[in-house]
């Protein structure tokens, strides 16, 4: 597939430029991220809402298939399939859910490890 920004910049130039755009919203160290990392998992914070949604999420994962970082996509994965996946028995088992708020996030965490299987209320 052709690269059509290589017919207005140099690809040095449009490197340079993508690797301080993921580095602005990926990076650990910056002040603007929207990717966290905990453990061996990861997610993107929607900036709107102050929550963990699919959509960015998916996008999360499509910027890592693009730029080959198959751990960043294993991290948000995971997280998905920890905290997004609708639980088994529900009637809508099998489907994500569409967001999680990160305080639920956290209450679910600390309960699960306190050995609590807890996750009773679903967010659609």
């Amino acid at each position: 597939m052709e690269n059509l920004l290589l017919k207005i910049a140099p690809k040095e130039e449009i490197d340079k430029k993508l690797e301080h755009v993921f580095e602005t919203l990926f990076g650990q160290e910056s002040s603007e991220r929207i990717y966290f990392e905990e453990g061996d998992m990861a997610y993107i914070v929607d900036t709107g809402n102050d929550d963990v949604r699919t959509e960015g999420m998916s996008y999360g994962m499509m910027i890592a298939l693009q730029l080959d970082k198959p751990e960043m996509f294993s991290r948000l994965w995971k997280w998905v399939k920890t905290y997004m996946t609708v639980p088994k028995g529900h009637e809508n088992e099998g489907y994500f859910i569409w967001f999680v708020h990160l305080m639920v996030k956290l209450i679910v965490t600390v309960q699960l490890q306190m050995g609590k299987n807890i996750l009773r209320q679903h967010y659609y």
